[in-house]
């Protein structure tokens, strides 16, 4: 039996009741006391981010959507990854790039590559992703003579592969690192900038979320507001609101009390005339509704009230974005022009490149 939550209610279902189900078909629990229903989704990266076993901390949606889209990935695109991890963003970047690209993930861990190649076998992705056993800080990327449109690194020491991105990517490629520490950031950015690239720019994304809660305040009382009225112009006379002569002195304080009362005596007639109008209308009549019997304002008790939060999800990582500028070829190793040789890399270079083993 497989108990689901929801809508704080407990619905029962049997897992050979939906396991060999078509996608978006209802279902509904046979239990008589628990009847609910569900529906069955097709996999996405994004459910697949929620559920996957994290070997490793792994990217949310957050970040994962900003990083596709400053890659400017699109169908047909070829990735670098490093490293893979749990998978995570690989699944992201499979989906970005499906159908016709490619995403080339490098990983150290050998238990990880393993797993990782099982989870992308499970959900039938092998076609559009390849999994390599290599530690890059080490040795470093292998050269991809056709070149790749973007690269991804999630490095301890990312700046040490700068030079092999660059010599991979292809004229206006883009490049992407995450790095937990500012420190991280500072040498990437200016191995970059040694190389010419474009538009670096480092992001942190911030979750700040907004606060939802009923509350309850008191209806305003106008009837009660009109009657405390007299006592917002108490001291105020006709006189004190007299303008005074051009040669006399008067403080900053009465100047402002003069101007004060000069406004607010509109309104002391206003009142006095709608005083005699109550005054001279029949005690049954309903044709004119005095100030002093002004209904009160209904306000629905309770309502909701939503403000931002004061406290902000905790720091994950810093992504640091950059270009390749367009006068640099595939192959070329620095700003001197030096280009690699268009062949690819030799056979034992990657010993433990087990990507797609034979059954």
């Amino acid at each position: 039996m497989k108990i689901y939550k929801l809508l704080f209610q407990t619905y029962i279902f049997r897992v050979d009741e939906y396991i060999f189900s078509r996608y978006f078909q209802q279902i509904i629990s046979p239990h008589e006391k628990t009847k609910g229903e569900l529906v069955v989704l097709h996999p996405t990266p994004q459910l697949w981010t929620d559920v996957l076993n994290h070997r490793t901390q792994i990217l949310f949606q957050m970040d994962i959507s900003l990083v596709l889209h400053h890659l400017d990935l699109k169908p047909g695109s070829v990735v670098i990854e490093s490293g893979t991890g749990s998978g995570s963003l690989t699944t992201s970047l499979i989906r970005a790039v499906a159908p016709f690209g490619h995403v080339h993930t490098f990983e150290f861990n050998l238990d990880r590559v393993n797993k990782a190649k099982a989870d992308f076998t499970l959900n039938g992705l092998n076609d559009i992703v390849t999994v390599r056993h290599r530690d890059v800080c080490g040795t470093g990327f292998p050269f991809f003579p056709e070149g790749v449109d973007a690269v991804f690194l999630d490095l301890p020491s990312p700046w040490v592969v700068v030079d092999d991105c660059h010599r991979n990517l292809r004229p206006q490629g883009r490049f992407c690192s995450f790095s937990p520490c500012i420190e991280q950031v500072q040498r990437v950015c200016v191995r970059l900038a040694e190389l010419g690239y474009e538009d670096i720019m480092t992001i942190e994304v911030l979750t700040k979320g907004l606060e939802v809660h009923q509350s309850r305040i008191k209806p305003l009382d106008l009837e009660k507001a009109y009657q405390d009225l007299p006592g917002i112009f108490k001291g105020i006379t006709r006189s004190s609101a007299q303008p005074r002569p051009p040669n006399s002195t008067e403080t900053k304080e009465s100047k402002d009390q003069n101007e004060d009362a000069s406004v607010l005596e509109p309104e002391i007639k206003r009142r006095k005339i709608d005083e005699q109008n109550d005054a001279a209308v029949p005690a049954k009549s309903d044709a004119i509704v005095p100030r002093a019997k002004l209904h009160k304002i209904q306000i629905p008790d309770p309502f909701l009230i939503t403000k931002p939060s004061g406290v902000m999800r905790g720091h994950t990582g810093y992504l640091t974005f950059s270009r390749k500028p367009s006068n640099c070829v595939v192959g070329q190793h620095d700003v001197t022009g030096s280009v690699s040789e268009s062949v690819p890399p030799p056979a034992d270079e990657d010993e433990n490149d087990d990507v797609k083993e034979e059954n």
